[in-house]
C-alpha cells in the first residue's frame, strides 16, 4: 500500500491516493491503533475533497465517527461527521437522480452500478435514523426504492417513470389514511431492519422500530419452497417455459427426482426448523405492532426478496394466522401508493371487463394448450355477466384494444413475470409464421396503450412444478400495470391446484360483485372461507399464495347507484344492513382525498346556521313552509341559536353567516339537480326583485367558501314524494364539499313532515348530547325509528337519509 501511495501521489490520481489512505486507515483499525487510523482517515478526508471524491470521503466519516474515534470524543464528532457525509449523500443522490435517463442511458443500467448506487440510498438512510430524523430517513429509503424498481421498469420492460418522495408528499400519504389502516414499511440500513409504521387514527403518526437485520436476512433465505410449496401440484404449466426451451422435460424429471430425494432425507430437526418459520417470520416482521391489527386493513410496504413471503400464513404463538386478524394489501413502494392516489378523479374505468383466458398459440409455439384456464375464464365471466376472450379470440390486438377501457382485467394464460411477457394468439393480420411480436404482450405494449383498470388479475406465470417465483418478477410485472395506469393488480406467487384456483377465483369475484367488497376484504374472506370450509379441505398453499397489490378497489357507487338506500337493504333473514353497521357514502375517491388535504384547523369549530322557510311567497309562486319554520325552531332550540326564518332568511345574510359556523341547517325550497336554494330576497333589492337577489346558487356558496363541518339539505324534495336523480343528490353535496364543507346530510325522497322533525332531533341529540360522530348519530336515529314502540315508522320514513363525505364530530 505504501508503494501504491507513492506511486499515485507522482501520477496525480487522487481517487487512488484517497483509496489507499482509507485502506491503510482501515488496516490501523483492525489492529487497535486509533491514532495511526485518524492520522489516515483525516488525510484520505483532504485528498477526497482536493479530488471530488465524496464517496470515499463520506466512508471515512462514517468509519471515523463509528470505529476510530474514543468515546469521549465520539457523541459530539459523530453528530458531525455524520451531518457532513448526509450532505454529501444528498448531493450524490441529487447528481445521480437528474443524469440518468434509464431508457436512454443503457450502460447505466448495469447491476453492479445500481448496487454502487443503491448504496448511496442505503448510507444516508442510516445516518438520518441514527440522528433520529425518522421522517426524512423513511423519504431517503423510500427514493432508494422506487429508484430500483424504476431501473427495473425500465430495463425489464421498457417502462419510464420518475418518481420522488418528499416528507411533505409523505406526511399527505399518512394524511389520506383511514383510521383503520395500518401502513408499514420495511427497510433496511447498515446491520439494521428498520420498520416505519404510520397511522391516522388522531392526524397522521410515524413511529419507528428496528431490529438486527441478520436475524431478519436468515429468516427471509430459508426455504419457504419446502414449506408452502408442493412439486406434486395438480396445475397447468403456465409459464413460457416450452417457448425458450428453459429447462428439458428430462432435466426437469431428473431435478424433481433429486429433490425428493434430498426431502427424505431431511432430518427431523430440519423440518421442525422450516415449520417454526411462520411463526418466527411473524414475531420479527408483524410482532412490533400486532397489538393493533385486529379487524383493521394491514398495508405492507416490504423490502426486496420479503415480497415473497406469504403474509397471510404468518402465525402468532397460539398458531393464529395474520390473516384472521386482518385485511392485508401490499405496496411495492411508498411511490407507487402516491402515484395511484395521484390519479385524476375520472381515469379509472367504473365498469367493464376484460376476461383473457387459454388464448390459442399452441399452432404456433410449443405452448399446450390451457383447459383449466379456458374453463376458470368461462365461469368468471358467466358470474360477471360479460363474454371473454377465449383461444383463437384472445388476440395481442384484441387484448390491447380492450384493455384501455374496462374496469377489471383477467388473464388466465402462458406468461413470465420476470420478463414482462404474456402470451396471446397471434394477430389476424400477421403472416403464416408469425414472429413474437405478433403474438406475444408485453409490458411496454400496455404501457403504450395504457389501461384504466381499477383491478388486474394474473391467473398466469406459474409452472405446474410448484416453484414460487422470484421477488424481481412479482414486483416488476404487477408494478408494470400500475406504471400504466391499473390501481392493482392480484398475483398467486406459486401455482396453485387448478381446482382450488378456480374456486378460489370464483369467491373472490363473488365477493366484489355480489357483496360489493374492497377488494383487499374480498381476498381477506375469501382466504377465511378456504381455511374454514368443512366441504373441502384446503392447506395453507392453496390459499397463502394470493397477494394484492397495490390500491384496495372499493366499488364507489356509479350513476344512478348512489340512490340506493343502502340503510334498508337486507340480507337473508331480513336483516337490514343498518343494524349491522354505520353507513356514509364517498362520491368519488377524489372526493375523499379532498377532505382529508383540507388543513387541520381549516373547519369551524363552533356556531351553527339554521335556516327555516325563508320568505319569497311575495315575490314568487313558491309557498310558506310551515313544517320547515317549525323544524328550524326546535333544533335551534336544542341547540340554543338564534335561527333565520322567514324576511330574516335573505341571502345576503345566509352567505354572510355560512362561512364560520360548524354547522348548517337548510329546511327550505331547493333544486338539488340546479343547486339552487330559495331565500328571502336581500334588504337592498328593488321592488320586483330578480331571481339574483334571492336565490342562493352553488357558485355563490363556491365564492364565500365555507367551513362548516356538516351541512343538513331539509329542503329540495316535492311533496309528491319523487325520488331526486342521482346528478342531483351528488351535485349538490360535492358542491358544498368543494366549497368548504367536510359532510353533507340528504334525503334522497320525501318523508312525512312529523317523521322528518322527529329524526332531525333526534340526530341532533345524538351530535350535541351524546357527542357522538355524525355516521353513529345516523345509525342510531335509524335505529331508533326502526325499534320505536310509540311511533310505526316504515322503512320509507328512516332510509332515505343519506351522509356524503367525512364522519363528524362537532365539537360544541
Amino acid at each position: 500500500l505504501e508503494e501504491i501511495l507513492s506511486v499515485t501521489k507522482e501520477s496525480g490520481d487522487t481517487e487512488t491516493e484517497a483509496t489507499t489512505y482509507y485502506l491503510l486507515a482501515s488496516r490501523h483499525v483492525d489492529v487497535g491503533q486509533m491514532e495511526e487510523a485518524e492520522e489516515f482517515l483525516e488525510k484520505s478526508i483532504q485528498t477526497s475533497r482536493k479530488g471530488g471524491c465524496r464517496l470515499i470521503e463520506v466512508e471515512c466519516l462514517i468509519t471515523l465517527a463509528l470505529r476510530v474515534l474514543s468515546p469521549r470524543q465520539k457523541k459530539k464528532a459523530e453528530h458531525g461527521h455524520f451531518e457532513q457525509a448526509c450532505d454529501i449523500l444528498a448531493e450524490s443522490i441529487k447528481g445521480y437522480e437528474n443524469n440518468l435517463d434509464p431508457l436512454n442511458d443503457e450502460s447505466k443500467l448495469s447491476d453492479g452500478d445500481l448496487d454502487v448506487n443503491i448504496w448511496m440510498y442505503t448510507y444516508r438512510c442510516f445516518l438520518l435514523f441514527v440522528l433520529g430524523k425518522f421522517a426524512e430517513a423513511l423519504c431517503t429509503a423510500e427514493r432508494g426504492r422506487a429508484r430500483v424498481l424504476t431501473e427495473l421498469l425500465a430495463k425489464e420492460y421498457g417502462i419510464q417513470e420518475k418518481a420522488k418522495l418528499s416528507e411533505t408528499d409523505l406526511y399527505s400519504l399518512m394524511g389520506s389514511l383511514a383510521k383503520s389502516q395500518i401502513l408499514v414499511f420495511f427497510g433496511s440500513a447498515a446491520d439494521k431492519s428498520i420498520l416505519w409504521i404510520m397511522t391516522n387514527e388522531q392526524g397522521p403518526n410515524l413511529e419507528v422500530m428496528s431490529q438486527e437485520k441478520a436475524e431478519v436476512d436468515r429468516l427471509l433465505e430459508a426455504n419457504f419452497g419446502s414449506l408452502f410449496c408442493s412439486r406434486n401440484v395438480n396445475c397447468e404449466d403456465r409459464t413460457l417455459s416450452a417457448l425458450y426451451d428453459i429447462q428439458s422435460a428430462d432435466d426437469d424429471t431428473q431435478h424433481d427426482s433429486v429433490s425428493e430425494k434430498r426431502l427424505l432425507e431431511e432430518t427431523d430437526d430440519e423440518v421442525r426448523e422450516v415449520e417454526k418459520l411462520p411463526n418466527q417470520l411473524y414475531k420479527s416482521l408483524i410482532a412490533p405492532f400486532a397489538d393493533r391489527i385486529q379487524g383493521r386493513e394491514l398495508v405492507l410496504v416490504p423490502e426486496g426478496s420479503m415480497i415473497m413471503v406469504p403474509f397471510a400464513a404468518l402465525q402468532d404463538d397460539s398458531g393464529k394466522y395474520l390473516s384472521d386478524s386482518c385485511s392485508i394489501r401490499i405496496i411495492p413502494s411508498l411511490s407507487t401508493l402516491k402515484l395511484i392516489l395521484d390519479s385524476p378523479e375520472n381515469y379509472h374505468s367504473r365498469n367493464g371487463a376484460l376476461i383473457v383466458g387459454d388464448p390459442q398459440v399452441s399452432h404456433v409455439t410449443a405452448l399446450p394448450q390451457l383447459k383449466a384456464a379456458r374453463q376458470e375464464a368461462k365461469e368468471i365471466a358467466d358470474l360477471l355477466e360479460v363474454e371473454p376472450l377465449l383461444g383463437m379470440q384472445a388476440t395481442k390486438e384484441e387484448v390491447l384494444r380492450r384493455i384501455t377501457d374496462v374496469c377489471l382485467v383477467h388473464i388466465a394464460a402462458h406468461g413470465d413475470a420476470e420478463r414482462g411477457e404474456i402470451a396471446c394468439a397471434p394477430n389476424p393480420s400477421s403472416p403464416q409464421n408469425p414472429t413474437k411480436e405478433d403474438y406475444m404482450l408485453t409490458m411496454a405494449d400496455v404501457s403504450k396503450v395504457g389501461s384504466r383498470a381499477k383491478l388486474v388479475v394474473l391467473s398466469c406465470c406459474h409452472s405446474a412444478k410448484g416453484k414460487i417465483m422470484k421477488a424481481e418478477g412479482v414486483v416488476g410485472i404487477a408494478r408494470a400495470f400500475i406504471a400504466s395506469g391499473a390501481r392493482s393488480v392480484l398475483v398467486s406467487l406459486w401455482a396453485v391446484d387448478d381446482k382450488a384456483t378456480k374456486e378460489f377465483m370464483i369467491r373472490f369475484y363473488g365477493h366484489l360483485k355480489r357483496e360489493k367488497m374492497s377488494s383487499s376484504e374480498a381476498l381477506h374472506q375469501t382466504m377465511k372461507w378456504m381455511r374454514e370450509s368443512e366441504t373441502t379441505r384446503y392447506t395453507v398453499r392453496e390459499w397463502a399464495p394470493f397477494v394484492l397489490i397495490g390500491d384496495d378497489l372499493v366499488l364507489v357507487p356509479e350513476g344512478s347507484m348512489v340512490m340506493v338506500p343502502f340503510a334498508a337493504l337486507q340480507d337473508d333473514s331480513g336483516k337490514y344492513l343498518s343494524d349491522s353497521c354505520s353507513i356514509r357514502i364517498i362520491p368519488s375517491l377524489s372526493t375523499l382525498k379532498l377532505i382529508l388535504d383540507s388543513p387541520e384547523n381549516y373547519h369551524s369549530r363552533n356556531g351553527a346556521l339554521i335556516v327555516g322557510d325563508p320568505q319569497v311567497s311575495h315575490v314568487t309562486a313558491l309557498p310558506q313552509l310551515k313544517a320547515a319554520r317549525q323544524e328550524a325552531k326546535e333544533i335551534a332550540d336544542l341547540l340554543e341559536v338564534e335561527p333565520l326564518l322567514g324576511m330574516q332568511a335573505t341571502k345576503e345574510e345566509v352567505l354572510r353567516r355560512i362561512t364560520d359556523v360548524c354547522l348548517v341547517h337548510i329546511a327550505a325550497h331547493g333544486d338539488a339537480e340546479r343547486g339552487e336554494i330559495a331565500c328571502a330576497p336581500n334588504p337592498s333589492s328593488p321592488q320586483n326583485p330578480t331571481k339574483e337577489d334571492y336565490m342562493l346558487t352553488m357558485a355563490d356558496v363556491s365564492k364565500v367558501r365555507i367551513r362548516a363541518k356538516l351541512v343538513v339539505l331539509s329542503c329540495c324534495h316535492s311533496a309528491k314524494g319523487k325520488v331526486m336523480k342521482a346528478e342531483g343528490v351528488v351535485g349538490i353535496a360535492r358542491a358544498f364539499i368543494a366549497s368548504g364543507a367536510r359532510s353533507v346530510l340528504v334525503s334522497l325522497w320525501a318523508v312525512d313532515d312529523k317523521a322528518t322533525k322527529e329524526f332531525m332531533i333526534r340526530f341532533y341529540g345524538h351530535l350535541k348530547c351524546d357527542k357522538m360522530s355524525s355516521s353513529e348519530a345516523l345509525h342510531q336515529t335509524m335505529k331508533w325509528m326502526r325499534e320505536s314502540e310509540t311511533t310505526r315508522y316504515t322503512v320509507r320514513e328512516w332510509a332515505p337519509f343519506v351522509l356524503i363525505g367525512d364522519d363528524v364530530n362537532l365539537d360544541s
